[in-house]
């Protein structure tokens, strides 16, 4: 028999490289730095401008459906957390959020590789479907 083992020690709590935005009931709405890459911001060329901002999109034929772009004026504005990713503040929209997904205090979601085009804007849409109801969730 030649078995490979897995163990916590062998295998990373999360893909290295996995584009993903981090939402907490603070309010806290974080992009990691392969999430920065994947939609086009690149803070390692210089600073994030004031201009930066991010905007959250919900399908309200699909509640569970949710997608991020980069906004303008009317978005959250993005700064600098540990020189490497970006993130916004927003008690209300986090709590929209996992709320909807039926969280409770956190939530990571993966986002997707492709944007969809609407009208002008490009949405980045975040991958709910891996996420499990909390059936202890509060806040709403």
């Amino acid at each position: 028999m030649n078995l490979k083992n897995y163990s916590r020690e062998t295998v990373p709590a999360r893909m290295p490289g996995l584009a993903l935005l981090n939402v907490n009931k603070s309010g806290v709405l974080r992009l990691n730095a392969s999430a920065l890459k994947q939609v086009g911001l690149d803070i390692g060329v210089a600073p994030p401008p004031a201009g930066w901002r991010l905007m959250f999109h919900q399908d309200l034929d699909k509640p569970r459906d949710w997608y991020l772009s980069l906004g303008d004026e009317q978005g959250f504005e993005l700064r600098i957390v540990k020189e490497k990713d970006l993130c916004a503040q927003n008690t209300v929209m986090a709590k929209a959020i996992l709320n909807s997904l039926d969280l409770g205090t956190s939530g990571s979601f993966p986002i997707g590789k492709e944007p969809v085009r609407e009208g002008k804007v490009l949405l980045w849409p975040l991958i709910t479907a891996v996420v499990k109801p909390n059936p202890t969730a509060s806040g709403r």
